[in-house]
Parts: structure tokens; sequence; C-alpha cells
């Protein structure tokens, strides 16, 4: 990250000018709302948001029983897929239980 102030110079050392000045570095654009859109969502995004919520679950215990089987492989052992599927089953709950939660917080009250 650059700093104010500093500058990037190219690698040879016959070229001394800046590549980019200081001004161009520290520039920082906000998208503000636009009031002509209404508050209503997007169908697509509404759908996206919810769709994600299932594909949670499924997600966090597939990564749990892999993680487990790797585990299983370096330990030589053989039940560490078990505790990986359980874990992963638990937090993919707790992460849907998090998103609905947050969902149900940014919908607008009709």
């Amino acid at each position: 990250m650059l700093m104010r102030g500093a500058r990037i110079y190219p690698s040879s050392v016959s070229e001394a000018r800046p590549l980019l000045s200081p001004r161009a570095c520290c520039r920082i654009s906000f998208v503000t709302d636009d009031p002509k859109r209404s508050g209503k969502p997007n169908a697509l995004v509404s759908a996206a948001r919810y769709s994600e919520i299932g594909f949670i679950i499924p997600a966090a215990v597939f990564l749990g029983y892999a993680l487990g089987r790797l585990g299983d492989y370096w330990l030589h052992t053989h039940w560490l897929y078990i505790a990986g599927v359980i874990f992963g089953a638990v937090v993919g709950f707790a992460q849907m239980i998090r998103m609905a939660a947050a969902l149900s917080r940014d919908k607008p009250d009709s």
C-alpha cells in the first residue's frame, strides 16, 4: 500500500521520474446511493442471497469431511473424518443462522 507522498520509480536508475504520482495513488472514489433507484432490492440479488444459504451447509460438511480425511491420511487415524463432518455441520448451521438473521434484518418492513 502506498502512503501519501510515496513514489514508485522504474527499475532502471537512469529514468528518475515517478510512474505514479501521490495524487493518483491516494484517490478514493465512493459509490453513493442513486436517488432514482427504489428501495426495493433486485429479484436476482435476493435469489442469490437466499440460494447461498442452501449451499452453506453442504459445502461446510464437505470441507470438514475433506479436511478430516486429509488428517486421517497424515496422522494414520480412522476417525478424524467423522469429527470433520460434525464440525462442518455445526459451522454450516451457525453460518446459515447468521446469514438468515442478517437477511431478515436487512428486509424492509412492508
